[in-house]
């Protein structure tokens, strides 16, 4: 999908992105302990963002 010059899917894994930071943030600034799966689902929101952000950018 493209709209107005931006790959919509770039900014949706920016978003999914934004919740493992924000995850971060609160174990460091809040002192918050995560659960062990909050941890691994933060991991995969991760990944998920390199695999979009890093995949070839064609656009048909």
């Amino acid at each position: 999908m493209h709209i107005a010059g931006c790959r919509l899917w770039t900014v949706y894994a920016t978003y999914g992105g934004g919740h493992s930071v924000v995850l971060l943030w609160a174990w460091l600034a809040d002192n918050f302990k995560p659960y062990f799966y909050d941890l691994i689902c933060a991991l995969v929101a991760l990944i998920g963002v390199c695999i979009i952000f890093y995949a070839p950018q064609t656009i048909h």
